[in-house]
């Protein structure tokens, strides 16, 4: 690429990153990215799916679901910048048994709770200078509890870069704090 070319590409990139709040945003550590378009735009490409697992990581939002076809499949997609598409399909081996967690309905999540769940975990693990690393949503089938609901783990690392989590609900209070 001709040096004079650079700036000029750099320029474009950087308005399309200003107009579309997603590619400018780090979905961790800011709240300024399109939370409601985000989830409007999984359930128009999952529909009513059963969700296994959805992960928030910095640059986009990963999740597992029911495969349309093969029940021994999972289908994965992935949300960023660019919209929602399917990333591949995965063994099912959550029909083993084996797995501590269960399906659920991606609408047992609200994304414009995240902040508050995000706020809450950060005031719970309580340690200076502490980053999120990840937010998980599953719904654990463990616990004193007969009755099981989705949950966020949101994954901390303090300023030595030990880790912890925090088990939040989906309207931000805290259930438990797992300490570096």
């Amino acid at each position: 690429m001709p040096p004079l070319s650079r700036p000029i590409l750099f320029g474009a990139l950087l308005l399309s990153a200003l107009s579309h709040p997603a590619l400018a945003a780090d979905l961790i550590s800011s709240n300024d990215w399109p939370m409601a378009d985000a989830q409007a735009q999984i359930v128009g490409m999952i529909g009513t799916g059963r969700v296994y697992d959805l992960t928030i990581d910095h640059d986009s939002i990963t999740l597992s679901v029911d495969h349309a076809i093969d029940p021994r499949q999972l289908s994965q997609y992935v949300w960023d910048a660019s919209g929602v598409r399917p990333t591949m399909d995965i063994p099912n081996t959550f029909r083993l048994g084996v797995s501590d967690t269960e399906p659920f309905a991606l609408n047992d999540l609200d994304f414009a709770a995240v902040p508050a769940v995000k706020a809450a975990a950060l005031a719970a693990f309580n340690a200076q200078g502490a980053a999120i690393t990840e937010i998980e949503a599953t719904r654990p089938t463990v616990g004193d509890s007969k009755v099981t609901v989705a949950l966020w783990t949101v994954h901390i690392n303090d300023i030595q870069g030990n880790s912890g989590e925090v088990l939040v609900t989906t309207q931000g209070d805290v259930l438990h704090t797992t300490l570096p």
